[in-house]
C-alpha cells in the first residue's frame, strides 16, 4: 500500500483525442491557432500552441498545490466562437481562472490563483447561405 501523505496522480483523457474529435465538436471551424500562457504567483510558464489536430479537452494546472485544476477547453470554447461569428472576427485573447482549489490543512480550501491566457485565431467554414442568408436555388436540368 502506499504512503497515505502521496497525492495521486492525475491523467488527462483526451477529449478531441480518441472516439470524439475537434471537426466533430466544431464542425464549423475550417482552422484554429491557439496559444495558452498559465500565470501564476511567482513563477513563468512557457506559452504551449495547438491546432484543430492536437487539441486537448483541457489545460491542466501546473500548480503543485493544485487539486482537479485547470481549464476545460469545449465550453470555453464554445462561447469564444459564438462571440467571433457574431461580430464578424476571427481573433481572440481571453483569460480564465483555474477551476481548482489549493490543498490545505485547515479548511475551508483556498480557490487555486493560477490563470490561463489563451490568444488565438479562427477561420470558419464559408456557409453556403451567401450573403443573402438564403440557400442558393440550383436550376432545374432540363
Amino acid at each position: 500500500m502506499s504512503d497515505s501523505n502521496e497525492k495521486p496522480v492525475r491523467v488527462a483523457k483526451p477529449f478531441f483525442g480518441g472516439a470524439t474529435s475537434f471537426q466533430s465538436v466544431f464542425p464549423n471551424v475550417a482552422k484554429i491557432r491557439l496559444t495558452v500562457r498559465e500565470h501564476g504567483t511567482d513563477q513563468k510558464f512557457e506559452a504551449e500552441e495547438y491546432t484543430e489536430a492536437d487539441m486537448p479537452a483541457g489545460i491542466h494546472c501546473r500548480n503543485p498545490r493544485c487539486w482537479l485544476g485547470g481549464l476545460r477547453l469545449k465550453p470555453f470554447l464554445k462561447k469564444i466562437f459564438a462571440d467571433l461569428q457574431k461580430h464578424g472576427k476571427a481573433t481572440f485573447e481571453k483569460t480564465a481562472l483555474c477551476c481548482g482549489h489549493e490543498e490545505a490543512r485547515a479548511k475551508p480550501y483556498r480557490r487555486c490563483l493560477h490563470s490561463f491566457t489563451l490568444k488565438g485565431s479562427v477561420e470558419f467554414k464559408k456557409d453556403k447561405r451567401g450573403e443573402t442568408g438564403k440557400l442558393p436555388v440550383l436550376p432545374k436540368k432540363s
